[in-house]
């Protein structure tokens, strides 16, 4: 029986993923001794709870596995002028600008919030005081709203870009590495914060932006 390229298997919750497990499970399946099966890795992971039994779905890829490489490739890089204007710093302005600077163009973005620190302590004086900062509060800020929502990301469809790069591009900058694979993934609010501080932190050590509020 020839050895399949991928392989989708079933997992209860307590279930170990460890390449070793799953590569005993692959081998029970196939019905051949782990011994002689190719490196096995998990590509993709879901939560399947159809007919009332909670389970993962997994699909695993059997054959030679790359080394792991840098993810989010190509980086910024250094960057000199003269730089694109880009209006507003939330997700579409964040990517715009990292994009911009993985090309050697650098940008001056303008937004009415603030960075994501001083952001975090107007929040902190609404959430205590209710104290509203009409130009930094949940909506206007460095992220955009997303910065503090749970951080779900959901969509899978490649119609108006490529997931996988954004994908990358958050779990290099501190997102969970489960969302590489997670169907559904979620990076939580606090990582969030993080995330965005570090992807503005990448862009300005090659001088690929610039902040300015308006």
């Amino acid at each position: 029986m020839p050895i399949p390229e991928e392989l989708s298997l079933d997992l209860g919750l307590d279930e170990s993923q460890e390449p070793a497990a799953l590569k005993a499970r692959v081998a029970s399946a196939l019905g051949v001794p782990a011994d002689e099966l190719p490196p096995v890795v998990l590509r993709k992971r879901s939560v399947d709870a159809r007919r009332g039994v909670v389970r993962f779905h997994v699909l695993v890829g059997l054959g030679a596995v790359d080394e792991p490489g840098e993810l989010g490739l190509p980086h910024p890089r250094q960057v000199g002028e003269p730089r694109v204007i880009v209006v507003g710093d939330g997700p579409a302005g964040l990517f715009c600008a990292y994009e911009l600077a993985r090309h050697g163009v650098g940008s001056i973005v303008v937004d009415r919030g603030k960075p994501v620190q001083p952001r975090r302590h107007d929040l902190k004086g609404l959430n205590r005081h209710g104290v509203v900062d009409a130009d930094s509060n949940y909506c206007f800020g460095e992220g955009g709203a997303g910065t503090y929502s749970d951080g779900k990301l959901y969509t899978r469809a490649h119609k108006r870009g490529n997931v996988r790069d954004v994908i990358e591009i958050l779990a290099r900058h501190g997102a969970p590495p489960e969302i590489l694979v997670d169907a559904r993934p979620h990076i939580g609010a606090v990582a969030m914060a993080r995330v965005v501080a570090r992807n503005h932190a990448d862009r300005s050590a090659y001088g690929g932006c610039r902040r300015a509020d308006r």
